[in-house]
């Protein structure tokens, strides 16, 4: 299955919304053209997502990011930034963006984004720690979400001379048991602040977890 046969089967269900992220923002280069992997962004209220695709071609356990998808995260970032800075760590601005959170979505952790074996005729594959320095460059960055290692773990990025950080939040696969999940929520602290919940649940409680007799019916 191609990639992008697996992106085209996104738009046949009928769940929301339609594609599933795809059908928004699918990343492409300066000049409109698709990119090969299967990146995305979309923006909800004061958030801007971005879903980068690190999943390389060959199919390696590592992950990385090609370089034109590299670009267009760079591309993305600036977009919603009104002040970052650049990679000799000088402040930039820029007026003509407007400021929102931004969350990015990754399939592997940083760590594991350590994969230099491209097919032939491909460019380098970026690193995870390349990802990270990129995302301390933007201020409003606060929180990649991630899997891959099967394991529910959290770490903290931070660039103390530039002042940025963000939170890194992995969280293991539904097929291991006890087959947990989790579920992340963004709050404003109403003084400058932002506090983030990565709560991890027991997908076998039952629904209506209020009906659920905690003294008696938890093993």
């Amino acid at each position: 299955l191609c990639r992008s046969s697996w992106v085209e089967e996104h738009f046949n269900t009928t769940g929301t919304p339609e594609g599933h992220g795809y059908g928004e923002g699918r990343c492409a280069d300066e000049s409109g053209n698709l990119l090969e992997r299967a990146c995305y962004s979309f923006d909800r209220g004061r958030f801007h997502f971005i879903g980068v695709d690190s999943n390389p071609a060959e199919g390696l356990e590592g992950g990385n990011i090609d370089e034109a998808q590299f670009e267009w995260l760079e591309r993305e970032l600036v977009a919603n930034s009104t002040t970052y800075y650049d990679e000799d760590g000088n402040k930039v601005s820029n007026p003509v963006a407007t400021d929102s959170l931004i969350v990015l979505f990754t399939h592997h952790t940083i760590s594991s984004m350590d994969n230099s074996g491209l097919p032939p005729g491909s460019s380098s594959g970026r690193s995870g720690e390349e990802l990270t320095e990129l995302l301390l460059r933007f201020p409003n960055v606060i929180l990649q979400a991630d899997g891959h290692t099967h394991q529910n773990k959290i770490w903290a990025h931070e660039n103390s001379e530039l002042g940025t950080g963000y939170w890194e939040v992995n969280t293991s696969a539904i097929a291991d048991y006890p087959h947990q999940s989790r579920t992340i929520e963004i709050a404003d602290n109403r003084d400058g602040t932002l506090s983030i919940f990565a709560v991890v649940f027991d997908a076998a409680a039952p629904p209506d977890v209020r009906a659920f007799d905690w003294a008696t019916g938890d093993p």
